[in-house]
């Protein structure tokens, strides 16, 4: 082979190793974190998984959870450090999109990553539940579609329910959630 084939060969093939090696390296860096510090946010795979793992006392999941949602979770983000925090996302069977998201934090707000939240609030009102003294919002999601939002303490949780629909169906979830 002569000298200006090879180089026309070998210098694709240098770069594809190359970017082979960074891609690794970067993947590794990105994993090292989870391996080295138990209890950083990262998902999970069921609620049980989440529990076990990060040795979660407690976790508040619904009783009375509507049919046009799919369950277990589409996504379930937890840590334990540096507060315990846990986040479950429920998609819409006929629609696919998120329909409802739980969290569930020692502190408040949680996090930032949400896949709904409420764009134009209509309303805010104080709402009792069960005994508790909750924060109903009612306004409107990304897409036009009407939103609503409860958040209450229980214990040393600060929950947060919002839902892609009107409060009745949220207001009986959160009920089902409260002892």
């Amino acid at each position: 082979m002569s000298t200006p084939l090879k180089t026309w060969v070998m210098r694709p093939l240098a770069f594809a190793a190359t970017v082979a090696v960074v891609v690794a390296i970067l993947k590794a860096a990105n994993w090292l974190p989870t391996v080295m510090e138990d209890g950083l946010l990262r998902p999970y795979a069921t609620i049980e998984e989440a529990r076990q793992t990060l040795h979660l006392r407690e976790i508040r999941v619904p009783s009375y959870f509507p049919q046009h949602l799919a369950w277990p979770p589409a996504r379930i983000l937890a840590q334990s450090k540096p507060h315990v925090a846990l986040v479950m996302e429920f998609r819409d069977r006929e629609r696919g999109e998120i329909a409802l998201t739980i969290s569930q934090s020692e502190r408040a707000p949680l996090y930032a990553d949400r896949k709904l939240e409420i764009r134009k609030v209509t309303e805010t009102v104080p709402y009792r539940l069960k005994g508790r003294s909750t924060v109903l919002t009612v306004g409107l999601c990304s897409q036009s579609d009407t939103c609503s939002r409860l958040a209450w303490v229980e214990g040393t949780l600060h929950i947060e329910a919002i839902m892609r629909s009107g409060p009745a169906e949220l207001l009986r979830i959160a009920d089902s959630m409260i002892d």
